[in-house]
């Protein structure tokens, strides 16, 4: 797993795969920056700033997707199944699994909703939407 910390794999990636790394990248942008955005700009006033984000989450994050990573490759039949919600055994450690994800799934629409209509409103105060 520590190979995709190597950047000439994503290169490579990018290479081989340009439209489906692209998809990628964007996707790997949006998981680090979503929390640091959401913490600290409209959501919440005045805006967050936890140092600790910057040392929890983000290693938080590669972490746990390490482990589906590793679960990947060590389970390879397993195709129909979430990564995320195999890594824990099945009883209360998956329920509790699906009430994070529920709260991450609220998270996530409003920083959503927040940027769009902090988006909008830069838009119409520099004149580039009607307002």
């Amino acid at each position: 797993m520590f190979k995709a910390l190597n950047p000439l794999l994503g290169l490579q990636l990018l290479i081989t795969y340009p439209g489906k790394a692209a998809a990628l990248l964007g996707a790997i942008v949006l998981t680090i920056t979503g929390p640091k955005h959401f913490m600290r700009t409209g959501a919440f006033r005045p805006p967050l700033y936890l140092p600790g984000l910057d040392f929890f989450v983000c290693p938080g994050l590669l972490l746990n997707y390490f482990g589906q990573g590793a679960h990947a490759i060590a389970h390879p039949e397993e195709t129909n199944t979430n990564p995320f919600f195999a890594l824990a055994p099945p009883g209360p450690a998956q329920l509790a699994l699906v009430v994070l994800s529920i709260v991450a799934g609220i998270i996530a629409s409003q920083a959503l909703i927040t940027g769009t209509y902090s988006l909008t409103r830069q838009a119409i105060q520099l004149g580039f939407s009607p307002g």
